[in-house]
């Protein structure tokens, strides 16, 4: 499987994907005019790489301000990546955050699919 990499731009995170590695990771601001053309092909990566998965995969996610459209497609990303939650798979997440709404936006999607995240806070 390759990996899926995505350049950052002035509405859209960077992001990297690799199912070698297990590592998926999301920094950036998260505002694109139109989500679905942005998470769209993320989401058939995630979906194509939950059939293989590693053992553990490792998810950060670093946004310094998402969108509620983009919110809605993280959520969907999550419920994907909950399947890893199983006795031969591990999921870890860890959400970076330098204010307290970005911190909000992590522990709401968290909490609604049930799922463990780190939250570390950067200082501005």
């Amino acid at each position: 499987m390759e990996k899926f990499i995505k350049e950052a731009t002035y509405r859209t995170p960077a992001v990297t994907c690799d199912a070698e590695t297990g590592i998926i990771d999301i920094r950036g601001k998260s505002t694109p005019e139109n989500t679905y053309s942005f998470y769209q092909p993320l989401t058939e990566w995630i979906i194509q790489y939950i059939n293989a998965p590693q053992p553990e995969t490792v998810m950060t996610i670093e946004l310094e301000y998402v969108n509620t459209s983009s919110s809605k497609w993280l959520y969907s990303i999550f419920k994907e990546l909950s399947k890893l939650n199983t006795d031969t798979t591990k999921l870890t997440i860890t959400w970076n955050y330098s204010d307290e709404d970005i911190e909000e936006v992590g522990k709401d999607l968290g909490s609604m699919l049930n799922l463990t995240m780190i939250f570390v806070e950067i200082p501005e």
